[in-house]
């Protein structure tokens, strides 16, 4: 005998309103008290579609301190090559 193929229901991602899901989901009986839920407002279902782009002034602010510490190793590279006596000894080592 072969195996029965069972059928689960489709569950449309858009089928039931957000707000009909909010609004029987709202009061819940516990107990001696009654617990509601925050429905959302208008304003916060409009931004739900929106991207928070808020982490990219902080990955901005690593790559200038980052940028900042490269030019200045640069500069203190360069001011010990050319100044100083320790260029012309570094490059004395390879002679080409």
């Amino acid at each position: 005998m072969s195996k029965k193929k069972s059928r689960k229901k489709q569950q449309f991602k858009y089928g039931q309103s957000g707000a009909s899901q909010n609004i029987s989901q709202a009061t819940t009986e516990m107990g001696a008290g009654v617990v509601t839920a925050k429905v959302p407002s208008k304003q916060q279902q409009a931004l739900a579609g929106v991207d928070d782009f808020s982490y990219v002034r902080s990955d901005l602010m690593r790559v200038a301190v980052f940028a900042a510490i490269c030019i200045g190793l640069e500069l203190a590279v360069w001011i010990a090559f050319n100044k100083t006596g320790l260029g012309v000894k570094a490059y004395s080592l390879f002679k080409l």
